[in-house]
């Protein structure tokens, strides 16, 4: 048998016991024989848990389907770790018996645990990946404030300086001036946030809120291929338990790609990329329409497996990354090409709530 199983007398006491179970518990055959059942799984008597004791008291034969339940079992040493039991009652000749398979959920814990930090540090990767490919337009929506910030500042000393004084000029660069100083640090904290990401922690989010924050590290990208970004995002306040971070890099991702798409036809499609977002039922969509040319159908079934790009420097793990950020969530991941044949739509839907 693949999983570790016992044998069980009608008194609780093992009478058998596989290799697979002597090793999760620490023993050896003499020492297992004879045991019983509650010294290795402590709660397995407890009342409600009390499915030997009570089925022994009948004589029909039943499979125990109530028995699968997951419970805490301790190791030789004394650890502590959990198991699901599932104790079926069995006959042989006119002996009475139980046989219980016991599966270690640690080991599962332990593989899911190093599954969601793959998934997180290829998360990172992706954030890194897209950062530097966007470095020019970056750079420029930082200098433009910067830039700003210094002619404020200089026209503030000129204004200081002038024969004809006048406080209400000065007021109003003055204001220019706080304007931009918070833009830059609007674009320079958003960079932090996406890259200075924390392991994936998850809470209630305003989805709205958090993509349109992302036109910051993607506006100056469109604007320089004379590509306009429009938005039309949901006018109800919609809470979606999600991590933040993770759902703005898929979005930033299809919007990258959306640019990608028109600037490599030049346009010649349209020059306008549009982030939508409604409620449908329970879930929360965003849909990522273009005016490129659209998936190929050669490419259709390969566009979410990795290291599968239809970028001539493209690595292919960006749709892959996202996929697998949306499925963790829950959620929904996928594209269809235009009925037109100008352009495509990428989608994601995720579960509204908790």
């Amino acid at each position: 048998m693949v999983n570790a199983y016992c044998i069980i007398d009608e008194s609780g006491e093992i009478q058998y016991a596989s290799n697979s179970v002597l090793e999760m518990f620490q023993l050896n055959l003499d020492g297992a024989i004879g045991l019983p059942l509650s010294a290795l799984v402590p709660s397995i008597y407890d009342e409600e848990n009390n499915e030997i004791n009570e089925y022994s008291k009948k004589r029909e034969p039943k499979h125990l389907e109530d028995a699968n339940r997951e419970l805490l079992a301790r190791r030789n040493d004394g650890e502590e770790f959990p198991v699901r039991i599932m104790i079926t009652e069995v006959f042989a000749e006119k002996n009475r018996l139980f046989i219980g398979i016991i599966r270690d959920l640690s080991i599962q814990g332990d593989s899911e645990k190093l599954v969601h930090a793959q998934r997180d540090q290829l998360a990172k990767v992706g954030r890194l990946i897209a950062l530097g490919e966007l470095t020019t337009s970056i750079s420029h929506e930082i200098n433009q404030p910067l830039t700003a910030i210094a002619m404020y500042a200089t026209a503030c000393q000129r204004l200081l300086h002038a024969d004809d004084f006048r406080s209400d000029k000065m007021i109003l660069v003055l204001q220019k001036l706080v304007e931009q100083s918070v833009r830059a640090g609007q674009v320079i904290e958003q960079i932090q946030k996406f890259v200075q990401a924390p392991e994936s922690a998850r809470s209630l989010v305003n989805l709205n809120d958090a993509l349109v924050d992302i036109q910051y590290l993607v506006a100056v990208d469109a604007m320089l291929h004379g590509i306009k970004l429009h938005y039309d995002m949901t006018a109800d306040v919609v809470l979606v338990r999600c991590d933040a971070n993770q759902v703005q890099h898929v979005a930033l991702n299809i919007l990258r790609n959306a640019i990608e798409a028109m600037t490599s036809i030049n346009c010649k499609n349209g020059g306008q990329i549009s982030l939508k977002s409604w409620v449908e039922g329970k879930k929360y969509v965003v849909e990522v329409e273009d005016f490129g040319g659209g998936i190929p159908p050669e490419r259709v079934q390969y566009i979410f497996k990795a290291f599968q790009s239809t970028k001539p420097t493209g690595i292919g793990l960006g749709l892959s990354i996202c996929q697998s950020i949306i499925d963790d969530h829950g959620g929904e991941l996928g594209f269809r090409n235009k009925a037109d044949k100008l352009g495509c739509v990428f989608y994601f839907r995720l579960p509204i709530g908790e």
